[in-house]
């Protein structure tokens, strides 16, 4: 009897260990706050790459018909892009948040050299937004991107990024049409020898728009950033981005 009670106690304690394990390194980004320890992933899934790819080939298909001067250069001639953002910022003093809510407008457009140009823009907001200039050669993605477009059979591009000891960047696919950038600064740990551990200081979450029949394709119309304020507390910033709903001519 005894020792079916060990072998019983043995797999309980050989599950919950395992589970353990499995959460911390399935764990959605966007379940983690601010402040708490990110887990760390140093490859892409089978999943992840699926949705990378998606979003890669929106963003190659974007530069292209940028290139291709689909977008004008006269602002009289384009829609303009609305911009809505919610800017969170902690204050010096306390954990209280302050939020400004402005808007501002842009439009997308190419130099002489078909270089993507986005300074057409105006409205109050103008200064907290952050305008769409990413691509599959610009920008988070274009290593992973260069990785899967120039091999869409490759091996498993690295997703983890240690700008140096103290820091690290993880970029990772959850959603068919998100993804996120997560920021972590590394945890001061009495034994050098363990393991290191990242605490989560900003994470931004970045939707793109995938209608294929749709003239902005592969453009960015939600980011959402989070930043580590005192005490645990958190920032968050919100862009909406009301892209045309025209159709590719």
């Amino acid at each position: 009897m005894k020792k079916v009670l060990s072998a019983i106690t043995f797999l309980l304690l050989f599950l919950l260990s395992s589970c353990g394990r499995d959460q911390k390194i399935d764990r959605s980004i966007a379940s983690i706050e601010t402040g708490s320890i990110l887990p760390l992933q140093s490859k892409m899934d089978d999943a992840q790459r699926v949705i990378a790819l998606e979003i890669c080939r929106a963003y190659r298909t974007k530069r292209l018909r940028i290139q291709g001067r689909m977008f004008d250069g006269d602002p009289a001639k384009q829609e303009p892009i609305s911009i809505r953002v919610t800017k969170g910022d902690c204050s010096s003093n306390n954990d209280e948040e302050k939020k400004t809510i402005k808007s501002a407008t842009f439009i997308p457009s190419v130099d002489e050299k078909g270089v993507p140009r986005f300074s057409y823009h105006s409205g109050e907001g103008s200064s907290l937004f952050s305008t769409d200039i990413e691509t599959d050669e610009l920008g988070h993605l274009s290593g992973i991107c260069k990785n899967l477009l120039d091999d869409e059979i490759k091996t498993d591009p690295v997703v983890i990024e240690y700008p140096n000891t103290n820091e690290v960047k993880m970029i990772k696919f959850e959603q068919p049409n998100i993804f996120f950038l997560a920021y972590g600064e590394k945890v001061t740990t009495v034994d050098d020898l363990s393991e290191p551990e990242y605490k989560l200081i900003q994470k931004t979450q970045l939707s793109v728009y995938l209608d294929q029949e749709k003239k902005y394709y592969g453009f960015i119309d939600k980011i959402e950033k989070e930043t580590g304020c005192l005490k645990d507390h958190f920032s968050k910033t919100i862009q909406n981005i009301s892209l045309p709903t025209t159709d590719v001519k």
